[in-house]
Parts: C-alpha cells; sequence; structure tokens
C-alpha cells in the first residue's frame, strides 16, 4: 500500500466528518420523532373506548376502557360483564402501538389477567385490540375495534362560534 498524500488524508477525514454528521442528524431525527409520536399517543388514549354495541362485531367478548393520566402514567379500569371485579389497567406507550397490561388485586397482590397491544386507527377515533395473552380466568375479546365513547372529542377550531356575524 502506498504512503497517502496530506491531501488523501484530508480527504478521508471530510468524508468520515460528512458520515458522522450523517448519521447523529438521522439519530436526532428518530429521537425526535419518537417523543412526539409517544405524546401523541399519551393524548389519543386518555379517555373512554369501548367496543359494546357493535353491531358488526364477531366477537361477544365486550369490554369498557378507562383510561387516565396519571402523573405521566396511562392507567385505568377495565369494565367487562364477564368479571364481577374490578380489573386494573397499565398502559406502557411504544412508538407505533402500545402495550396494555389488564390485572386484577387480590389481597396484597396482583394477578396479572392479560397483556394486549392497543394501535390508534382512523382520524385517532378508533382503537384496535389485538389480545396477546391471557390467564383464561376472564374472556377477553381476541381482536376488536374499540371507539371512543368520552374524554376528549374537541370541535375544530372555530366551529362553536358563531358564523352570522
Amino acid at each position: 500500500m502506498a504512503a497517502w498524500t496530506l491531501l488523501e488524508w484530508l480527504g478521508a477525514i471530510a468524508t468520515l466528518i460528512v458520515i458522522i454528521g450523517g448519521v447523529a442528524a438521522a439519530a436526532l431525527f428518530f429521537v425526535r420523532h419518537r417523543a412526539a409520536s409517544m405524546a401523541h399517543q399519551r393524548r389519543v388514549l386518555v379517555g373512554e373506548w369501548t367496543n359494546e354495541g357493535a353491531v358488526d362485531a364477531v366477537e361477544d367478548a365486550y369490554v369498557t376502557l378507562k383510561l387516565e393520566d396519571h402523573l405521566g402514567d396511562i392507567v385505568g379500569e377495565l369494565e367487562t360483564p364477564e368479571s364481577a371485579t374490578r380489573l386494573e389497567l397499565h398502559v406502557f406507550v411504544g412508538w407505533m402501538r402500545s402495550t396494555l397490561w389488564i390485572s386484577r388485586f387480590t389481597g396484597r397482590g396482583a394477578e396479572e389477567m392479560a397483556t394486549v397491544r392497543l394501535t390508534i386507527k382512523e382520524n385517532d377515533n378508533r382503537l384496535l385490540w389485538k389480545l396477546k395473552s391471557s390467564s383464561g380466568a376472564i374472556r377477553f375479546p381476541r381482536r376488536t375495534l374499540l371507539w371512543i365513547t368520552s374524554g376528549r372529542f374537541q370541535p375544530p377550531d372555530g366551529a362553536d362560534q358563531d358564523q352570522s356575524s
């Protein structure tokens, strides 16, 4: 291998700096995009969601999720005709979808009942529920579409103002 000249060394160093700068810029873009996506998911998930009354439902296991933001954690409770006891919810918000853990408090401990994958769909007004695992003690829907029933609807800007003036 021949010895490099000063010009070749400077060209190699400049190329390396451009590559490192490109990788750093891409990493910064993805970190910011991920943070914005997760913040959006947190805002959308808070509220009351249900699949009860769906006329096109294949499954007959109905659920109602009541989710709230409690000091940065998405937590809540689940109502279903399948359980007479209160079921607690905890949501781990991910980049494109979230994971919902359903548990039941028993005495001093908690029993994990199910794990569900939640994906926001359509105009942020539908939530796709996919059951990933279940203890089998309570029947949950395997796959269903939930819709928001209360908690966050806001009319478009200016829609609530008088249009006659």
